[in-house]
């Protein structure tokens, strides 16, 4: 009986599970710590790909609906060589 209780008290006053128990804590304190960057930083990023992906999407639409280089090119050659005829 005196054995028993002489472990239970020791067990009671060891401090070991208590410091693993804080240890644990502070890296996963750390842990976070690290995701929040890390998403922070992939939100960055996407935004900024949206950003560039619209940027180009209404780059094409502007080309798409107006008069491209191209075309505009060939109505000035076929507009010269008129008045160049005459």
């Amino acid at each position: 009986m005196k054995k028993k209780m002489e472990s239970k008290s020791s067990s009671v006053t060891d401090a070991t599970p208590l410091v693993d128990i804080r240890a644990a804590i502070q890296r996963l304190r750390n842990e976070n710590k690290e995701m929040d960057i890390r998403i922070g930083v992939l939100d960055y990023e996407l935004i900024q790909a949206r950003k560039a992906e619209a940027a180009k999407g209404s780059q094409e639409l502007s080309t798409s609906h107006g008069v491209s280089d191209d075309e505009e090119s060939e109505e000035d050659d076929e507009g010269d060589a008129s008045l160049t005829c005459e």
